[in-house]
């Protein structure tokens, strides 16, 4: 699925999942204005929920969709930003503090305070991949958005940190090495997909936003305009396609089709019409009776739909964080094109579902499937948001290199 309008571009986005990899270039004007020049999905293997079990066939997925997109823009490209699944990523809590000097807080004093924070990170096992100050403290006074200027003795800062293993992420950066590019950014995907369908005020007054992968779901929660906390839990699409394969012994790729063409996560359908299997599985020796309704397949589905649900309630509620938030969830991925899968989503949330469509940059053509590309027209669209001089919402480390976020030097 390959789409070219312009050969002038000077930014790549990369979304590699599981079962694909999702590709963007685009032309992004000094004022962050972007114009869409390529955009492509190709099969991936070797990749497993962000993490590569293969790395020869990861290396392979990358260099073919490099390939592909060099060859169609004419240019040799350098470097990338990459969006990573939520497999491995964990959300965690720090609070720093610093004594003042002078007495009254500086640009630079934020600066020590974040940098300090981070450092307790070097030389471990994980990296930082983004990093959120949620509120200062100043001696006494607490929940503070922003203490420049401000006289005291001594400040504090809650830290929201998004870490990854780091041999993961350095096998992920060694991979496009090999391919003689490296990465300019790492993006959780949920956090990516955020920056595209989310409006701003469900950032500002609370919302959930679920990511529906292939091998993994995964969930960034927002509040007060800030990431408060991501996770993910180890099942996806691809579990679903897997019961359906099993139950009925037929090939993932006609389980696939089944799901996509009948399938529903409600547990009934008002289609009587019998669906005749060996439509899918060409070639085989299906008898007379190899054939299913719609609601027998909708029951497989729904099983495991309402599995996958109830488990990711329960992290949810272990948190504690829903007086914080609005009553909106927003689904995306390309499990959230399952029909019925909003209404399974609301009934167990008991809140506002809407499928998160995501807001389209010009020469994106639409008449694909929207949703694989949700990662990377985030990361297009964070890009965008740091050049037109406007801080995003966090500020993204390389794998291994801890960056100090623009934040400091602009959003102050």
């Amino acid at each position: 699925m390959i789409k070219v309008k312009a050969t002038n571009t000077n930014f790549t986005a990369l979304d590699i999942g599981s079962s694909k990899v999702s590709i963007l270039a685009a032309d992004i004007s000094p004022i962050g204005d972007a114009r869409i020049g390529y955009q492509s999905i190709s099969h991936s293997s070797g990749i497993r929920a962000g993490e590569i079990f293969d790395f020869k066939q990861a290396e392979n997925s990358i260099i073919n969709a490099i390939y592909n997109l060099e060859k169609s823009i004419d240019k040799r490209i350098n470097n990338v930003s990459i969006s990573l699944s939520g497999m491995g990523c964990k959300s965690l809590y720090i609070y720093q503090k610093i004594r003042l000097i002078e007495g009254k807080v500086s640009k630079n004093d934020i600066k020590t305070l974040i940098s300090k924070g981070l450092e307790r990170f070097e030389d471990s096992s994980v990296s930082v991949l983004h990093y959120f100050p949620i509120e200062y403290t100043l001696d006494q006074n607490n929940s503070i958005n922003n203490p420049l200027g401000m006289y005291g003795n001594v400040l504090g800062c809650r830290i929201h940190v998004v870490l990854a293993d780091s041999l993961q992420v350095s096998n992920l950066i060694s991979c496009f090495a090999k391919c003689h590019i490296s990465v300019k950014e790492i993006v959780v995907g949920s956090y990516a997909s955020s920056l595209a369908v989310l409006t701003e005020d469900e950032k500002s007054l609370g919302s959930v936003l679920i990511d529906f992968g292939s091998s993994t779901t995964s969930y960034s929660i927002f509040s007060g305009g800030q990431l408060i906390f991501t996770g993910f839990i180890p099942y996806g699409g691809n579990h679903i396609t897997s019961d359906i394969a099993k139950v009925l012994s037929i090939s993932m790729q006609s389980a696939e089709k089944l799901k996509v063409m009948y399938g529903s996560a409600l547990s009934s359908s008002d289609n009587d019409n019998m669906i005749n299997l060996s439509e899918f599985e060409h070639g085989a020796n299906f008898d007379y009776e190899s054939s299913i309704s719609p609601t027998d397949l909708s029951m497989i589905i729904n099983a495991r739909v309402e599995e996958i649900i109830e488990i990711l309630k329960s992290e949810y509620d272990k948190l504690g964080v829903d007086h914080l938030i609005g009553r909106r969830i927003v689904l995306t991925g390309g499990g959230s094109s399952l029909r019925g899968i909003k209404e399974v989503v609301s009934t167990n949330f008991k809140k506002q579902v809407r499928i998160g469509s995501p807001v389209i940059i010009p020469g994106f053509d639409s008449d694909h499937t929207i949703q694989s590309y949700t990662s990377v027209l985030g990361l297009v669209k964070n890009e965008m948001v740091k050049l037109k001089k406007s801080s995003p919402f966090s500020e993204s480390s390389t794998g291994l290199i801890q960056k100090i976020s623009s934040w400091f030097k602009e959003g102050i």
